[in-house]
């Protein structure tokens, strides 16, 4: 036992070492999808602008999918989520890539939907070796229908003409 009396020296040494290959070797082929993260809103006359980060030496072309599914497994971050299954459809293929920003922009007038859609986007090299999902769904909904017209309201009906 220890009492308030009592101490513990230790005087020691430690020697630590790092090794790491991939601290000067290349980085390993992955992407990041920067823009759009989630949350935003768009309307179906607009652009989404689909920016991604390309990193490691892979000549790949990029694929880009969304999906409006709510299934949370659809969006798991895992070995499997560059596998391609029915919840995702095509935006676009076969798109060059190069080790910097990339984007692409895809116009929203091709979807269709009644008033609103939260999509998740997912870019997949062509061989499947790496993806990314955005952040969180983003908002895409319709234009007011009565754009461009002024509406008045209806006079109370007096019985008189004017």
């Amino acid at each position: 036992f220890l009492s308030k009396d009592d101490y513990l020296d230790i005087s020691s040494f430690i020697t630590f070492t790092l090794s790491s290959s991939g601290a000067f070797g290349s980085a390993s082929n992955e992407l990041l999808i920067i823009s759009p993260n989630g949350t935003e809103t768009f309307f179906d006359d607009e652009e989404i602008k689909i920016q991604w980060v390309a990193l490691g030496t892979s000549e790949e072309t990029v694929d880009l999918y969304y999906s409006t599914s709510s299934d949370s497994s659809t969006y798991r971050k895992s070995l499997d989520s560059c596998k391609q299954t029915t919840n995702w459809q095509s935006i676009a293929s076969g798109l060059t890539s190069v080790t910097d920003t990339n984007s692409y922009s895809w116009p929203l007038s091709s979807l269709t939907f009644d008033d609103s859609l939260k999509i998740r986007i997912k870019a997949v090299y062509s061989n499947g070796e790496a993806c990314d999902i955005n952040g969180y769904y983003v908002n895409i909904k319709k234009r007011a229908l009565g754009r461009g017209f002024t509406f008045s309201r209806k006079q109370k009906n007096t019985g008189f003409l004017r």
